[in-house]
């Protein structure tokens, strides 16, 4: 159960993170979507 809500969470906050990050940090996008190609 507490797997699902992080799940959740990760796809709506994390997801709306890396846009913002984008625009910033580049490299930090690098390491999010790494971190995604590795789930």
């Amino acid at each position: 159960m507490a797997y699902k809500v992080v799940e959740y969470l990760y796809s709506t906050y994390v997801g709306a993170l890396i846009k913002l990050i984008s625009i910033q940090h580049p490299f930090t996008t690098v390491v999010f979507s790494r971190i995604t190609a590795a789930r």
